[in-house]
């Protein structure tokens, strides 16, 4: 959990402090942001839903724009060893379809 909040506090920073510089890795950026925002953990759950606010605008506006990237990154997650990155995906998924 505190390397996932250490990801979501430096995309925050980066968002704030260089975004256009942060806009040409939006693709990577927004999904990851969508999946850590199902984390267990408040602290990293918190800073992702943050850069997702920010950089995605409205949930479906988001999904729309990423949807690619977002059904790769969460099929990739559902794959994962670790059982609390198959719960953040499965619950991005509930998500994702959710707001399609």
């Amino acid at each position: 959990a505190a390397v996932r909040a250490v990801v979501g506090l430096a995309y925050k920073e980066a968002a704030a402090s260089a975004p256009d510089a942060l806009r040409h890795f939006l693709p990577i950026v927004v999904p990851v942001a969508f999946l850590g925002r199902e984390d267990a953990e408040a602290a990293p759950r918190e800073l992702f839903q943050q850069v997702w606010d920010d950089a995605a605008g409205s949930t479906q506006a988001g999904v729309r724009v990423y949807a690619g990237e977002l059904a790769a990154l969460i099929k990739e997650a559902l794959l994962a060893p670790a059982w609390a990155l198959r719960r953040m995906a499965a619950k991005a998924a509930w998500a994702w379809v959710g707001a399609m």
